[in-house]
């Protein structure tokens, strides 16, 4: 925000902290997204260049099953995140803690029946997904290593969101980089000097994720400030049941839109390898592997998103959220689109990367075009489902999944009979406009029945009717002033009485003031101020250094500004404290 003296003379609502907060997270959600990532491109790569492109797309069909796999991580893991979040930002940390619990707990038993199941058919799997083609066999030879990643691709896909809805993203990222450092190590050594080919492929995969799962379980369960902790299923098996109905309830959009994606990639195999052969398959990879590229800057949003929208959700305060969302869609939309650009451009030196030159890189550069084109209603699906899932609209989430993931599959087998394999890529581009039609209809729907509840494309209310002040400012000593004045004329004007109102200036005005103390730097703060039934509640949120009021001792006086903090504790009818995704979080109702 900028400095009020500078520009208006009362306070507004900004997006300042929270877009800032977006921001913080982004960077290293992006460098995490990208390390996981990074072991599908690499291994293709790698192998690609040190093998085979046979092999190559061996890796490349087994990418779905993967998929599938993850998807059932998230299954847990994001619906989970979605609630743990918006339970941390109503102050209800216990719940929190349960929820954490569970999804560890659904993990290792969900891993445990996935490796007992697909153990005794792994070739099997291997040519169900290869088809009777050259490529089976280094299929098999690669997923008779990876069956073994199953608990470890889960619970480090797990670990990633949960550790970061906890304000911990460094750590996650540091994890996931410190994964793929091994992993792009170890392709390495045993490709090369080794000579392990394809397995010495897969158990590089394998060992990068049990190091990533290690250093992040070392480095979060040690950490002092973390608000997450494992706890005892004491709530009874009636209610341990009823809370993994609605983990997911929560996740299934995420879980089922990952599922067929994974189906989607599998069938556009098959049907390009029916019409196009190998050579069509090998484009198809190349398109996956850019598709990847492109997908670290949505997974990084929406990586930075959900706990952020999660948090302000559970306040209820849809402004925010609003305000929020909107600017990552601009983000995520605006930076994939200028990588788009880039391959539309020169397609061909894309396909150089993967040693594809010649007649094979001209044939492909048609379709890696349209692929890419696609990959902006690719994202903003996937965002907008992570946002509908993150604010309780499971329909309209579940709704973009299945469409997303099943459209283009009959549009490709009908256009291929008409087009060859130039009917597949036009199929991708018609899809995507398609799903963005289907949800704008759905929305439209939604706001007849409801238009006060949904008014816009984001489906949550512009506000709630007990909100009666809603600004951001810049914790300055002149703001803190204005801030207190600000709050006193609205509130008068919305019917409080003069005794509540000038309260509520004064304890605005001392816990800026002490903030400002405590903190030391520039610290910019979200205030609202809620009506309820017998009491105002001021709701402040700030990156300010950790400042709780509640816990305030008298020996440490000359952190705070001492005669303050004493006058609105005595004011105040009760004070909560939270520390939330590193801000703080004070609840004073008067």
């Amino acid at each position: 925000v900028i400095p009020m003296k500078d520009v208006r003379s009362v306070p507004v609502k900004t997006s300042t902290l929270v877009t800032g907060k977006f921001r913080e997270f982004f960077v290293p959600t992006l460098l995490a997204s990208m390390a996981s990532q990074m072991g599908v491109f690499v291994d293709s790569l790698l192998v690609g260049n040190m093998i085979s492109s046979n092999a190559m797309a061996g890796v490349g069909v087994c990418l779905p099953l993967e998929q599938i796999l993850g998807s059932s991580a998230l299954l847990f893991s994001v619906g989970a995140a979605a609630m743990i979040a918006a339970a941390l930002g109503s102050g209800k940390n216990n719940e929190a803690d349960r929820l954490y619990s569970y999804v560890i707990t659904l993990d290792l038993v969900a891993a445990t029946l996935f490796l007992v199941l697909m153990l005794p058919f792994v070739r099997e799997i291997a040519t169900f997904l290869a088809g009777e083609q050259e490529i089976a066999e280094p299929a098999y030879e690669y997923l008779r290593v990876m069956v073994w990643r199953t608990p470890f691709l889960m619970l480090l896909a797990s670990a990633d969101i949960l550790v970061r809805t906890d304000g911990k993203a460094t750590i996650s990222s540091q994890g996931i980089v410190i994964s793929q450092i091994v992993n792009i190590v170890l392709d390495l050594l045993l490709i090369g000097p080794f000579q392990l080919g394809i397995t010495g492929a897969a158990i590089a995969t394998v060992t990068s994720d049990v190091a990533g799962i290690l250093y992040i379980a070392v480095r979060y369960l040690f950490a002092r400030d973390r608000s997450l902790h494992f706890t005892a299923f004491d709530e009874g098996i009636k209610v341990f049941f009823k809370r993994v109905k609605e983990i997911l309830a929560s996740g299934m959009a995420a879980a089922i839109a990952y599922s067929l994606v994974s189906v989607k990639i599998w069938c556009v195999y098959r049907i390009l390898g029916s019409s196009g052969g190998d050579d069509a398959m090998k484009v198809y990879t190349v398109c996956l592997d850019c598709l990847v590229l492109l997908s670290l800057v949505v997974a990084g949003c929406q990586g930075a998103l959900l706990p952020i929208l999660g948090v302000l959700y559970g306040e209820k305060d849809y402004r925010g959220a609003r305000m929020l969302t909107n600017y990552a869609l601009k983000f995520t939309l605006g930076i994939d689109a200028i990588c788009i650009l880039f391959i539309c451009l020169f397609p061909k030196y894309v396909f150089g990367i993967f040693k594809i030159t010649g007649d094979l890189a001209e044939k492909g550069s048609f379709g890696l075009r349209l692929f890419s084109l696609s990959v902006l209603g690719v994202a903003f699906s996937f965002m907008m489902m992570y946002y509908y899932s993150t604010v309780e609209q499971a329909a309209a989430a579940n709704l973009i999944s299945v469409v997303e993931g099943i459209l283009v599959v009959p549009m490709s087998l009908l256009s291929v009979r008409f087009l060859a394999d130039d009917g597949v890529w036009i199929s991708f581009v018609l899809s995507e406009i398609l799903t963005v039609v289907v949800v704008l209809i759905y929305v439209r729907l939604k706001q007849r029945k409801n238009p006060d509840a949904c008014p816009d494309i984001y489906l949550i209310p512009k506000t709630i009717s007990e909100l009666l002040y809603d600004v951001s400012v810049e914790a300055t000593g002149e703001n803190a002033a204005l801030l207190s004045k600000d709050a006193v004329e609205k509130l008068k004007g919305n019917g409080i009485a003069d005794e509540i109102a000038i309260k509520a200036g004064i304890a605005l005005e001392e816990m800026t003031l002490n903030l400002i103390t405590a903190s030391k730097r520039p610290v910019e703060m979200d205030v609202r101020i809620i009506r309820s039934k017998d009491h105002i509640s001021i709701a402040m949120r700030d990156n300010g250094t950790p400042f709780n009021p509640v816990e305030y001792n008298p020996e440490e006086k000359e952190k705070y500004i001492t005669d303050g903090i004493l006058l609105f504790k005595a004011l105040a009818k009760d004070i909560k404290y939270n520390r939330v995704l590193n801000l703080n979080q004070t609840i004073i109702e008067l």
